[in-house]
């Protein structure tokens, strides 16, 4: 073996580089600033083969970051980013929030749902619940009903309301004392709504003692058999009216006798004695 030990080779003119027509194998490091011809493929040990397609690892890359499209990678749910037992998915309509043995958290268009609990120190938005309005209204006239009729008579005791929101609810609640004139046992009252001005229609059924007779639906007060026996009474419904925004809604008392023989007297007594009607809207 024939060895060449030399500071520096050149060509034969001393103005390039020389020739290796049959190549140049080198054990040891090569450094170079440029490289007048393309190499092919560049081989890095068994991991690492680099030519004019990219370049391929077989084994870990670890670089500080990375830029470009990353769409063609595999082994990665383009719809979804995962950490841990959490999991954000998109599809075309909505995003979904996967947590493992907790729930789901759904967004679209429309708002959010949750299947699981909301716990929050704070809630603000469209007033789920909230009170919106609360209506009170007497008849300054202080008028009394007084009926021996066995069918329902209205009153001139009612309440309106405009809902300032679509779809509320309206808790209706009318306060005021009855009596008997005449031995008359029973006074069956009910509630009435108008919607726009229409006809007054449906029975409400009220809190306390309820009946239900020939389809109507009504409230109870059994005055026993003395005459004139007040009964301080009250009325509440919890109503899901369908209207449209601007129309007003009239609730209204309806009552008739048990007796035809007797009347009943609501207010029990006309002497500036008010009716209280109050109408509270809820929102959806």
């Amino acid at each position: 073996m024939s060895r060449l030990r030399a500071n520096q080779i050149t060509n034969e003119n001393a103005n390039g580089a020389p020739n290796f027509p049959h190549g140049l194998t080198v054990t040891g490091i090569v450094t170079a600033t440029t490289s007048a011809t393309t190499m092919s493929q560049i081989v890095v040990g068994s991991a690492v083969t680099a030519n004019s397609q990219g370049i391929d690892v077989t084994g870990i890359v670890t670089a500080t970051s990375f830029k470009g499209d990353g769409s063609s990678l595999t082994g990665i749910d383009a719809t979804q980013i995962a950490t841990g037992n959490t999991k954000v998915q998109t599809v075309a309509s909505r995003i979904d929030s996967k947590i493992a043995n907790v729930g789901i958290l759904t967004v679209t268009g429309s708002g959010a749902n949750v299947t699981g609990i909301v716990t929050a120190s704070s809630f603000s938005g469209g007033g789920l619940g909230k009170v919106l309005q609360v209506v009170q209204e007497h008849n300054t006239s202080f008028p009394r009903l007084q009926t021996s009729s066995t069918t329902f008579v209205a009153s001139d005791f009612k309440v309106t309301i405009t809902p300032t929101a679509a779809n509320s609810k309206i808790l209706v609640d009318f306060r005021y004392i009855s009596n008997n004139n005449g031995n008359a046992h029973d006074c069956y009252m009910t509630i009435r709504r108008s919607i726009a001005g229409g006809s007054y229609v449906d029975d409400f059924i009220p809190n306390g003692t309820q009946s239900n007779s020939n389809n109507n639906r009504y409230l109870t007060r059994n005055y026993g058999g003395s005459s004139r026996n007040e009964i301080s009474t009250s009325m509440q419904i919890l109503d899901t009216p369908s209207y449209t925004l601007g129309q007003a809604i009239e609730y209204k008392i309806y009552a008739r006798s048990g007796n035809s023989s007797n009347s009943i007297e609501i207010p029990s007594s006309p002497d500036r004695t008010p009716v209280l009607c109050f109408a509270t809207e809820i929102a959806a």
